[in-house]
């Protein structure tokens, strides 16, 4: 269902439930970053009651049962807007030629946020076209544990069916491109992590939320796929990247595939940040993982303003010239701030001492005298907690702070925790990538500076961008590649950081922000 924004839309006469879930049954996907827990406040909508009367509730929470109809906002259509989507990574010299033959074939990379698809030749192994959007499940919730919940009340075929008829609609769009026919598809291979594969494939996803968290399957295997039998493609079965546990998935094991990881000498380190935080480190004992809930605050949930990356996120902040300079995705009227941006404005504030170690926001009247006007006269307050507007529209408040504190601990943990569990010190590890959403438009040193990456490691980090995609199509168009890949999930050590005294010590540690360099 395709509706023009702020269209009344009739509910459907005897419904339950809630306002949003009525909405999703009836084809409107209304973002909804906590899944329907009342929490993020995102599903805001104009509700129409008998006798006229208007009201602006939160769907999730709404009675289906006491409205009309409800009048849609722009921009309210989760699958329709259009998103900042990391389509390519860094590409590294390796020894995996294309032994496919003849014919065509996809790779997919499957995130919880974002869906990218690259059309190959199998003969040449060149990427032909490529694409990507916004992953419908999202209406369902931002992370993945929420999308397990969703599948243990119900709603695991419509995660299954929203997710393939994005891959179907996407894929559709680049054999179109390509000038092909999607009967010459004979081949394709899905990354993404544990759930997502789970929820792609149709298996249900619940143990993996559960104590011990042990995942149905780990795949590495032929999995029919819904989205290519809509196609039409002569395949109907996709290889599912191999995953290394319930919270290290395909994609990770692709991303050291494609940088090169398993067969490295050096002590490097991955961190693929975005609704998830996974991290691997390549030891000559082999590769060690990790998963940190840092939950999906660098994806814009559980943040005032927080949105993902779509046009008119706020995704650059810096202070130039005595002003503060704003850049937002594709240059759009500011619409609300994602992650990079968000890391800015705290290292930002950091900086100059409108935030102190602690995380405490100080007050106009608290502020140190060499605090510029400029910015001390931005600080105010937003439903009566201590703010710092960016813009008139935007603004990053003390629970942002806090949230974020709680994200970045985790993942600074996680990564201090592999480490220290490896023995090795951060001055042997000769590079950190960073891989995944976050990195697009992330400045490298206000991560660090905020406590996101460890300090020591800022001089050997860099971003890679979609290194996931790139592992997927070199398992597409190589069998030796895909070899490797079944070779680095089988020897990958998990490491559990959820009973981990060592990880809850580091992240108490990690919880403040660094003191200024």
């Amino acid at each position: 269902m395709s509706c023009p924004a702020n269209r009344l839309v009739e509910l459907a006469p005897d419904t339950t439930g809630s306002v949003l879930e009525t909405l999703r049954s009836q084809g409107v996907k209304l973002a909804s970053p906590c899944g329907g827990a009342g929490t993020c406040g995102k599903c805001k909508v104009t509700v129409r009651r008998s006798g006229g009367v208007e009201e602006t509730v939160l769907a999730c929470q709404e009675p289906a049962a006491l409205v009309e109809g409800v009048l849609l906002p722009e921009g309210a259509f989760e699958e329709e807007r259009p998103m900042e989507v990391i389509l390519e990574g860094s590409p590294l010299a390796n020894q995996w030629k294309a032994d496919r033959g003849e014919g065509f074939g996809l790779a997919l990379d499957v995130g919880t946020t974002t869906i990218v698809c690259r059309l190959y030749d199998l003969r040449t192994g060149s990427v032909i076209e490529s694409g990507g959007h916004a992953n419908p499940q999202r209406s369902f919730g931002a992370d993945v544990i929420s999308r397990i919940t969703a599948a243990e009340v119900g709603h695991g075929e419509e995660l299954q069916r929203v997710v393939n008829e994005a891959i179907a609609v996407l894929a559709r769009r680049l054999i179109e491109r390509a000038g092909i026919k999607a009967s010459d598809v004979a081949r394709a291979v899905v990354a993404g992590n544990t759930v997502m594969e789970h929820l792609a494939a149709g298996v249900d996803p619940a143990p993996i939320g559960r104590a011990p968290f042990t995942a149905p399957t780990l795949f590495g295997c032929l999995q029919p796929l819904q989205a290519l039998s809509d196609l039409g493609c002569s395949t109907h079965e996709a290889f599912f990247a191999p995953c290394v546990a319930g919270y290290v998935g395909g994609d990770i094991t692709a991303d050291v595939l494609s940088l090169g990881m398993a067969s490295s000498s050096d002590f490097r380190l991955l961190a693929d940040l975005g609704t998830n935080g996974e991290m691997a480190l390549s030891t000559p004992d082999g590769i060690i993982c990790c998963a940190t809930a840092a939950g999906p605050v660098f994806e814009g949930a559980n943040i005032t303003f927080g949105m993902p990356a779509y046009p008119g996120a706020v995704a650059r902040v810096r202070w130039e010239a005595e002003s503060l300079v704003v850049e937002t995705i594709s240059d759009e009227p500011v619409q609300g701030i994602c992650g990079s941006g968000l890391i800015d404005v705290l290292a930002l504030l950091l900086d100059i001492g409108i935030i102190e170690e602690s995380g405490l926001m100080l007050e106009a009247d608290e502020l140190p005298a060499t605090v510029p006007p400029a910015l001390a006269e931005r600080l105010g307050t937003h439903e009566g907690m201590p703010a710092f507007w960016v813009t008139p529209q935007i603004a990053v408040t003390q629970r942002d702070v806090r949230n974020v504190q709680l994200a970045k601990a985790a993942i600074c943990a996680g990564v201090l925790t592999l480490l220290q569990s490896a023995q090795i010190e951060p001055d042997q590890v000769m590079r950190l990538d960073i891989a995944g959403g976050l990195g697009q438009n992330l400045s490298l040193r206000n991560a660090a500076r905020i406590g996101l990456i460890p300090r020591e490691l800022l001089g050997v980090a860099c971003s890679v961008g979609n290194a996931a995609i790139e592992g997927a199509g070199l398992a597409l168009v190589s069998d030796a590649a895909r070899e490797e890949l079944g070779r680095i999930a089988q020897g990958a050590r998990y490491l559990e950081l959820s009973t981990s005294s060592l990880f809850n010590e580091r992240y108490l540690e990690a919880m403040e922000f660094p003191s200024q360099a």
